[in-house]
């Protein structure tokens, strides 16, 4: 084999080398760009914080969050006592969401449960967030008030 015959096998090699290159990346470039384009659900809790504490409340564990519940564990010594958190939930996926309905988890009627920002039937759009806050008061007096409880936050489709 020629030197002139090696070379022209490797101008051919180079260039089927560079078109499959070519086509590989611009395979993944489209495929990053239909994901773009994919409508996908993705709405949670962001964060939960307590934002205010008055009296002798006591917070058995640190309030958590899962996608679409946040939980706390209270125990409320004085009439009057109260807590308040924050919440922050997010629409991060690319369809809009309708709050269905708030769930708060008790059966404790000597707590006052008041929920702000937020109400049934909201849109949150795709990539909006809304805060809220849960106020919790101790009302009326029982020997033991604990509140070991959850907010559950149920989003549908728009």
């Amino acid at each position: 084999m020629s030197k002139k015959d090696m070379v022209i096998l490797l101008l051919i090699l180079s260039i089927l080398f560079l078109s499959i290159l070519y086509l590989n990346i611009s395979n993944v470039a489209s495929l990053i760009n239909n994901h773009n384009n994919v409508n996908y659900w993705d709405v949670r809790i962001t964060d939960f914080k307590r934002i205010d504490i008055n009296g002798k409340v006591v917070e058995n564990e640190k309030e958590s969050h899962t996608i679409l519940t946040a939980s706390y564990d209270l125990f409320f010594k004085e009439v009057g006592d109260s807590i308040t958190y924050e919440l922050t939930i997010k629409n991060n996926g690319k369809i809009d969401a309708k709050l269905k309905e708030i769930v708060i988890s008790t059966n404790n009627d000597n707590l006052l449960y008041e929920l702000s920002g937020i109400n049934n039937g909201d849109i949150l759009k795709s990539g909006e967030e809304v805060k809220c806050k849960l106020y919790i008061k101790y009302v009326k007096y029982a020997p033991y008030v604990f509140d070991n409880q959850r907010v559950i936050f149920n989003y549908v489709q728009k």
